[in-house]
């Protein structure tokens, strides 16, 4: 698959240890084996209409492609990332949540979780984003803004991982009634074995303990959080936040 430049240097940072995942890396060096199909927007204040192109891969990808990475090179700053948000939630399947945590500095911040409905009306996407601002957790730090989903269903990574005792919390999203959270977690791994699944999720625990030790915005790099922008956001989002989530404890898609 041909990857302009902005795509090329974003695919070689996920292969970086900032990102604190082993997943990511793997990923991101098998991409195509991967299932991944890139668009980089140009511009920095974009519309609904600028975004259609998203919208529309969006709604094919579903069975063509396992995930799809939006890249903003043009969005820069906190306002600009917010007035994204909120024209993707003008269009349809977008909408924006306010998460609500009790850590030391959530006060500080404005903490947006943008969810993406997946066209078979069953499932709901945790976009993971990305963005170079101060506020956002160091995994999070990319060279641009970007959006990361998961355009299919739970995959097998986060039950292993409780199964092999890798991960605390069991995976019962099978039980839950629609719209069913998915996240990067639920990509193919791309490995033989459960074993080796549980090693790598071993180890993107550890890694991304030590990256983000000592950062006060830790707490934020979860996958219910898609961006941590200052307070004065609010101001551009107020009108198209859905609903406050508190978020109350880890779990098998935090």
């Amino acid at each position: 698959m041909f990857l302009d430049d902005y795509q090329q240097n974003f695919v070689r940072w996920l292969q970086t240890p900032s990102v604190g995942c082993r997943f990511a890396a793997i990923l991101a060096k098998r991409h195509d084996e991967a299932g991944w199909q890139p668009l980089t927007f140009l511009g920095a204040d974009l519309g609904p209409d600028e975004l259609l192109p998203l919208n529309a891969l969006l709604s094919l990808a579903p069975g063509n492609f396992e995930g799809v990475y939006a890249l903003f090179p043009e969005i820069k700053t906190a306002e600009q990332i917010a007035r994204l948000i909120r024209a993707l939630c003008e269009t349809p399947n977008w909408r924006c949540f306010e998460m609500i945590a009790e850590w030391p500095h959530a006060d500080d911040a404005l903490l947006v979780g943008l969810r993406w409905y997946l066209p078979d009306g069953r499932h709901m996407n945790y976009v993971l984003g990305f963005a170079d601002l101060p506020q956002m957790p160091r995994t999070r730090r990319a060279p641009y803004t970007a959006l990361v989903l998961r355009t299919g269903p739970p995959g097998r990574a986060p039950a292993i991982a409780h199964r092999h005792g890798a991960a605390p919390k069991e995976d019962q999203r099978s039980s839950e009634a629609p719209p069913v959270p998915v996240h990067l977690a639920d990509m193919p791994d791309l490995l033989a074995t459960e074993e080796a699944v549980a090693r790598v999720w071993s180890k993107t625990t550890k890694l991304k303990r030590e990256q983000l030790d000592g950062d006060h915005m830790a707490e934020a790099a979860k996958a219910k959080i898609t961006f941590c922008l200052p307070a004065s956001a609010r101001e551009v989002l107020d009108a198209i936040i859905a609903d406050r989530i508190a978020i109350t404890g880890p779990s098998a898609m935090s």
